[in-house]
């Protein structure tokens, strides 16, 4: 329960968990917590050791890395997950996450990632993919520990990063952004305001994090969505911030319009339980495909701006996308899409040399 549930082990000696454990079991000593840390560790090394003989059993592995920063400390750590076929299903195993002592070098990253792979018993050779962002220092990492062809960035990073990066860079959306942001926080920090809202409505305002685009996607949906009960809101409280105007909000509707396909693929690549690899190039050419067809609905200048800044940012972002040479052999593999997403017909050509350069009967 404490390890599913993530649980402190000081659990077991809360009052009430006591009390419901004397009720539910009477005759059950709970452990103290010295015990429960013993417990634990025994529990891990016999886990561990079935992991590990899982993973040296199975032919191929892929790796998913990333290097995080913890705000409150100002602490970095660097996590990997090893994701594999055993038993005709997809899992995935968290190899470990450590703190990063030194400078974020490639050699550092190099060195941890190697390291963590002889701790689990996992043959560099049977690593036939490593996901990471695009950082300059990760890429040359996976470079250098597994070989150039083997890296991928990470297509749900990448796509944030588009949203991200076109909704600062049109000034009207930008701008739209910030002032619904500050009519949420007024929301958040009035009390008074935040009961009133209730008696129009029992949705609550979403504000956005910086870390999120999609928060920002979210915020602006939901805010459009309550927005006569917020206006009536805002009418008694003249100290509160102007409401949006109605041109405004026709841009915040047709904003949410040009990225909530944006939104949906971000969502359908970050799949956990199944392979998101032969959806890359698919999603990439239906995207710009649904982008391209919302031109005729679009009605205010910077919604017509925004959508233009997206089809660049794609074509900077995803342009080769289909040359890359994993997805483009993944999508030729799976069943349901084949050549049939291929745009260019030289990339489809070039990816099926390159699956039966390595002898296998395509």
């Amino acid at each position: 329960m404490i390890a599913k549930d993530n649980q402190p082990f000081q659990i077991v000696e809360d009052e009430g968990f006591q009390h419901f454990v004397k009720t539910a079991i009477p005759l059950y000593k709970v452990p103290d917590r010295k015990s429960i840390t013993r417990l634990m560790e025994e529990k891990y090394e016999l886990l561990s050791m079935v992991m590990k003989s899982k993973l040296s059993a199975v032919d191929a592995i892929t790796l998913t890395s990333d290097v995080w920063t913890d705000t409150l400390n100002t602490r970095s750590y660097l996590g990997m997950t090893a994701h594999f076929i055993s038993e005709n299903k997809l899992q995935s195993v968290m190899l470990g996450v450590t703190p990063l002592e030194e400078r974020h070098t490639a050699d550092y990253l190099s060195e941890w990632l190697l390291n963590t792979c002889t701790q689990w018993r996992i043959a560099t050779e049977k690593v036939v993919a490593v996901v990471t962002d695009n950082g300059a220092n990760i890429l040359k990492a996976v470079t250098d520990s597994f070989g150039k062809h083997k890296h991928i960035g990470c297509f749900a990073h990448t796509l944030n990063l588009v949203a991200s990066k076109v909704i600062d860079e049109e000034p009207m959306v930008h701008a739209l952004c910030e002032k619904v942001k500050a009519l949420v926080t007024f929301f958040k920090q009035s009390v008074a305001a935040a009961d009133e809202l209730r008696k129009y409505t029992n949705k609550r305002l979403i504000q956005s994090v910086s870390t999120r685009w999609n928060s920002t996607y979210f915020m602006l949906d939901r805010f459009v969505e309550i927005s006569e009960s917020v206006s009536a809101v805002l009418l008694k409280f003249p100290k509160s911030p102007a409401m949006l105007s109605a041109s405004e909000l026709q841009l915040a509707r047709e904003t949410i319009q040009i990225l909530k396909p944006v939104e949906n693929a971000s969502r359908e690549a970050c799949g956990q339980t199944y392979v998101t690899a032969s959806r890359v190039i698919p999603l990439v050419n239906f995207l710009k495909n649904k982008i391209d067809t919302l031109e005729t609905n679009l009605t205010t200048s910077g919604g017509i701006k925004l959508r233009m800044l997206l089809l660049a940012n794609f074509e900077k972002r995803f342009g080769n996308v289909e040359y890359i040479t994993l997805y483009a052999i993944s999508t030729i593999l799976d069943p349901r899409f084949k050549k049939l997403y291929f745009n260019n017909p030289l990339a489809y050509s070039s990816a099926a040399k390159d699956y039966k350069r390595n002898e296998i009967d395509f």
